[in-house]
């Protein structure tokens, strides 16, 4: 089917969701970075294992979420397979 304004529409609107979306995901990240190190997650003795994830599991979105302020504020990626530890999370959380 040809492109039409409907479809230039529903595109537009589509692709602003995703904005919308990442912009959430963005403040979120934010809050919880806050907390992380406000209240020294990472070297609590109360920071273990819980809901079927690992600490490891944990640390990993983390760095993700970490990757993902510096990608939207133009820094350094490093590369990594970030889908495994997202997968691993959402598996966790499904079970």
């Amino acid at each position: 089917m040809a492109w039409n304004t409907q479809k230039n529409r529903v595109f537009f609107e589509r692709i602003s969701n995703v904005a919308y979306q990442l912009q959430s995901i963005d403040e979120e990240i934010r809050r919880l970075s806050d907390i992380y190190v406000a209240d020294g997650v990472a070297a609590s003795p109360e920071f273990v294992d819980a809901n079927n994830l690992t600490v490891a599991d944990i640390n990993a979105m983390v760095q993700i979420a970490a990757a993902y302020r510096a990608f939207l504020d133009n820094g350094a990626v490093a590369t990594a397979d970030r889908r495994a530890s997202v997968a691993r999370v959402l598996a966790a959380r499904q079970a």
